[in-house]
């Protein structure tokens, strides 16, 4: 094979490789905004509330590292705000760095600007590795919230 022809065969492969990714990537989204929705919660794609941060020393793993939030679904309910989340971090210090992806979600008490925060304890809730997406979403918010009946997901 010439040198150009590889070339252009390169070039085509990453465009088509690009390609499946923003179709997976809209897929994940759309599915995640309907769940929101069902659930009467909203959708972003980022972490726009900066929950890595404060989850960041919560996760189970040892040496969890370069903690990223994704696919963000939240509500406040009463006096709580709910947080369900994809989280992304690295783990492996020698035999070479891996990045990991689990949902998870916490909720916490809403802090009004006139009174102090009280105090509490976040505790991060984790799905199993085995669950597909959404029903990892569904998991996490049985798990937050097990008093309420949640509507089945279709």
């Amino acid at each position: 094979m010439s040198p150009p022809i590889f070339l252009i065969f390169l070039i085509s492969l990453t465009v088509v490789a690009a390609i499946a990714q923003l179709k997976a990537v809209r897929l994940r989204r759309k599915r995640l905004r309907r769940l929101a929705g069902q659930y009467q919660m909203h959708y972003a794609p980022a972490d726009r509330l900066k929950l890595a941060e404060r989850i960041a020393g919560k996760l189970p793993m040892l040496g969890a590292a370069d903690v990223r939030v994704m696919d963000l679904i939240f509500r406040t309910e009463g006096h709580r705000h709910r947080y369900l989340f994809t989280v992304e971090f690295g783990v492996g210090v020698i035999r070479g760095k891996r990045r990991r992806h689990r949902v998870a979600g916490f909720d916490e008490p809403v802090h009004r600007s006139s009174h102090p925060p009280v105090p509490y304890e976040l505790t991060l809730t984790l799905a199993p590795e085995s669950l597909r997406l959404i029903d990892a979403y569904t998991y996490v918010l049985k798990k937050l919230v097990p008093s309420q009946s949640l509507p089945p997901v279709v």
